[in-house]
């Protein structure tokens, strides 16, 4: 036989690379194409030729892109937390889903009525069997052949139905768990954007402050929304709700499946049936009670998985502290005890699930053996033909009992997933009160306002000294504990705590700023110029007053934020590639030299927070990004501390008052030599403007000021 015989398509023309990516063809299927999945027939030629590259992949349609999905889904949500819905999320997730869902749910109503309709059509064909051949005696001369090849090609076709729509359920939930999975990281991510600094450092429990939305309180939580939580919601809690969904309709239809079941078995075998089907009934309300500690234990391990990634993390991204002081055994140490409590628990869960797993499988022998028992002493013999489709039935229960724990299983840990995601979308978000308008005269405006930064609730609630919560900084919280010998939970905060616990605040904030302007922000340390910069770019809670601005901001913190990807994307940001914008950005920042020594230019991928980079190159980077925005108000908080003397006057001269000089700029510097260059200064001192105004007005009506410049400039 020639090999081209068992290679059917092997000669046939290898498509070519489309040049852009395709729409599924899902969309333009008609029914019996979706009933065979015919419409996957094109891509799996494709790749029987080839292989597969990314332009071969289909896109999803839009109804299924998450621009749609998503907002959908937060329209969905709001509706239902103002109608102060019970589990608002949940009823949102169907509401979006919901056709999804029930063609999920007709597709197995369809498989468990056909699983029991199957063996139970079994009878008929063993009862025609023996009419026909009676003690082995061949009589098909007195019985209907065409009846007995009905039954045959009717079970034929009860199983060929039962697969498509095993095969479409098993589809639509699959794709109903991956599309909710999608749209919850979605939200997430959202929220984690707007989530207020006090909801990350965590406060009482019940505390009622002002909420996502109009007139409903927000959910506040004593552990405060870490990034270590937030990605245990991103990675566990919607893996947990995918899984459920992939498999909820198993949990009650396995109740539809085994009433029928019994229904029939008590037509086969009369009230005989009873004994065994009390025997399973009564067994199945045990495995439903063993599953509430199911819910309990997934709680505690959700505790304990958090506490486990924060610690985690935080670990990690101060693992360079941790190496300098020598701290890996300690650290080590907190790691193994936290993992020790979650395997703990994990163990304790799945002990559970195992012993009601055993319940589940051992059922059905056990009611097999009662049924038959009971039959046969009252009728003194068996019938093959009731016996074949019972015992059948009664297998099939055993299957509808083994999946009735699983699926109570994974839709108890979904609804706890469900009810922890709902309490982080419902957590406080920033109270944006900076009003954009295109036609403000001046830039920016600040009149009379005041700012603080967020601290948790229990320090702001409590009064007594035992209720607070003091969160200090890494190298003093474990210091105290080396002293103390206690073992306790240690929490980081980024954000300024005053010794005192009263919260970091400026008051009384006035002021003005031009377009084309360059304002200069100067002070002692903790005077509040970074806080000033904060305020400005909307990190801290506006207590008091108005702030304006005409037109968008570019934030340039002092600590260089780095994505993992290549330089160049960093730069852009996201933003259309402009040649020539590009290529002044870079010589303005000095970067040219840098990109030289890269080992591909700007091109290459940047390591995680940067640890490839200098500080210098970060910052430089850093002041590049705000650059290309193109924003009209960009605050720089002191990026010229960073880089070296002559690199920070090329970037002031070429960047700050080159590029950049239409712009309103805020900048906050130690540089005091370069003061004069400045339109306008900014003299904090105490948490409040001390002084405002141009170089030489300062110099004059401000003795102290003077001597400040005269000291930092003999420096």
């Amino acid at each position: 036989m020639p090999s081209q015989w068992l290679r059917p398509f092997g000669r046939r023309h290898v498509p070519d690379i489309p040049e852009e990516r395709k729409v599924t063809a899902e969309q333009d299927a008609g029914f019996l194409s979706k009933l065979w999945f015919a419409w996957l027939s094109p891509l799996m030629t494709i790749g029987y030729r080839r292989h597969l590259e990314r332009n071969d992949i289909w896109t999803v349609s839009d109804a299924r892109l998450m621009d749609t999905l998503q907002p959908s889904l937060h329209n969905a949500f709001r509706r239902r937390v103002l109608a102060r819905n019970r589990l608002p999320l949940l009823w949102a997730l169907y509401e979006v889903f919901k056709f999804d869902f029930w063609l999920g749910a007709l597709s197995q109503f369809v498989v468990s009525t056909l699983q029991v309709m199957t063996p139970f059509t079994l009878r008929f064909l063993i009862e025609w069997v023996q009419s026909a051949y009676p003690d082995g005696h061949d009589t098909r001369g007195s019985v209907s052949v065409s009846a007995g090849i009905g039954y045959v090609l009717g079970i034929a076709i009860l199983q060929m139905l039962q697969t498509f729509a095993s095969s479409q359920f098993y589809y639509r939930g699959m794709l109903l768990g991956g599309q909710t999975r999608s749209a919850l990281i979605a939200m997430a991510f959202t929220k984690s954007l707007k989530l207020s600094n006090r909801a990350k450092a965590g406060g009482q429990i019940g505390s009622e402050v002002s909420g996502p939305y109009d007139d409903i309180p927000c959910r506040t939580d004593e552990k405060g929304w870490t990034n270590g939580r937030v990605m245990s919601l991103v990675s566990n809690d919607t893996a947990r709700i995918e899984q459920a969904l992939a498999a909820i309709h198993l949990s009650w239809l396995s109740l539809y499946q085994l009433i029928l079941t019994v229904a029939l078995l008590v037509y086969n075998l009369g009230w005989t049936a009873l004994p065994g089907t009390a025997t399973l009934i009564f067994g199945l309300a045990a495995v439903t009670y063993a599953t509430r500690p199911l819910v309990a234990s997934r709680n505690r391990i959700n505790i304990v998985t958090d506490q486990r990634v924060t610690l985690t993390q935080e670990t990690l991204q101060s693992i360079r502290f941790v190496k300098y002081f020598g701290w890996e055994g300690f650290f080590q140490d907190r790691l193994r005890n936290i993992r020790a409590s979650e395997t703990r628990a994990l163990r304790i869960m799945h002990l559970i699930r195992c012993a009601v797993g055993t319940l589940a499988q051992f059922l059905p022998v056990l009611a097999i053996m009662i049924t038959f028992i009971v039959y046969a002493i009252v009728h003194g013999s068996l019938d093959p033909a009731v016996v074949f489709s019972s015992l059948a039935m009664l297998y099939l229960l055993r299957v509808s009992t083994n999946w009735l724990p699983v699926s109570l299983s994974l839709a108890a840990d979904a609804v706890q997933s469900i009810k922890r995601i709902e309490d982080f979308l419902l957590a406080e978000e920033i109270q944006a009160r900076i009003v954009l308008d295109a036609g403000l005269v001046p830039a920016a405006k600040l009149s009379n306002a005041s700012f603080m930064w967020e601290t948790s609730l229990a320090s702001e609630e409590s009064g007594s000294p035992k209720k607070k919560q003091k969160k200090n900084r890494l190298s003093r919280a474990i210091r105290r504990q080396r002293a103390s010998g206690e073992k306790k939970r240690v929490e980081i905060s980024d954000t300024p705590v005053q010794d005192n616990d009263v919260p970091f605040s400026l008051n009384d904030i006035s002021l003005e700023a031009q377009r084309g302007e360059l304002v200069g922000i100067i002070g002692s340390v903790g005077s509040g110029k970074t806080s000033l910069l904060s305020a400005l770019a909307g990190d801290m809670r506006q207590t008091e007053g108005t702030m304006q601005f005409a037109a968008d901001r570019a934030y340039c913190p002092q600590y260089a934020w780095i994505q993992n990807a290549s330089v160049r994307d960093n730069i852009t940001f996201g933003k259309p590639f402009d040649q020539r914008l590009y290529s002044d950005v870079v010589h303005s920042c000095a970067l040219l030299p840098d990109f030289e020594l890269l080992p591909h230019g700007d091109m290459t991928e940047i390591g995680e927070r940067g640890v490839t980079l200098s500080g210098g190159q970060k910052q430089r980077i850093n002041i590049a990004r705000a650059i290309y925005s193109d924003a009209s108000v960009v605050l720089l908080d002191d990026p010229l501390s960073a880089v070296d003397a002559h690199v920070g006057t090329h970037i002031f001269n070429e960047a700050i008052c080159g590029l950049l000089k239409s712009k309103c700029r805020f900048l906050e510097t130690h540089h005091l030599h370069l003061l004069s260059r400045f339109d306008k200064i900014i003299w904090m001192v105490d948490r409040r403007i001390e002084a405002k105004g141009t170089y030489e007005k300062l110099m004059k009506s401000h003795p102290a000021f003077a001597s400040l410049v005269a000291v930092g400039g003999h420096q």
